[in-house]
């Protein structure tokens, strides 16, 4: 993820995507059995409404 997104800490961009631009994005409990045989659980994140990200992506872009 950080290779390709340059994000260092992906919940606190997601907080920020909740807050400050008022995005909607659910977050999944994911379970998962690791190599070892050991549990683990990750969140995967998921838009719910593309479209209104877009535009606030596409309005971003001009501001830079």
């Amino acid at each position: 993820m950080i290779f390709d997104t340059g994000i260092l800490n992906i919940k606190a961009r997601i907080s920020d995507l909740r807050l400050k631009y008022n995005l909607d994005i659910e977050t999944e409990m994911v379970k998962h059995e690791n190599k070892y045989g050991r549990k683990c659980v990750f969140g995967q994140w998921k838009l719910t409404n593309k479209e209104t990200a877009y535009e606030l992506y596409l309005k971003l872009q001009k501001n830079d």
